[in-house]
């Protein structure tokens, strides 16, 4: 029998970084104010995050057993159903 799995959404950085500056800057809040980030400041964001290692980031916070590179490995959806809240977006397969 297969698992089905639930993905938490990630961005590509290398790829949002080749949005136009209008795009980039409504994709991005600071998390203490609020605020939207200007287009350089979101700018900066990846180019640390890609300093960092990786090549993907999380919508909303890291999920258990994320990578840098592959993204969310997936979570069988019996146990997200009870973890899931909605600053993390998912999609499902198996």
């Amino acid at each position: 029998m297969k698992t089905t799995k639930t993905y938490h959404m990630v961005i590509d950085v290398r790829g949002v970084l080749n949005w136009k500056a209008k795009e980039i800057a409504r994709l991005f809040t600071d998390a203490e104010t609020g605020k939207r980030l200007t287009a350089q400041q979101a700018k900066d964001y990846l180019y640390d995050k890609l300093k960092e290692g990786y090549e993907v980031i999380p919508f909303g916070k890291e999920c258990e057993g994320f990578d840098k590179v592959k993204g969310c490995p997936g979570h069988p959806v019996s146990k997200l159903n009870k973890e899931h809240t909605l600053d993390q977006p998912f999609i499902t397969g198996s």
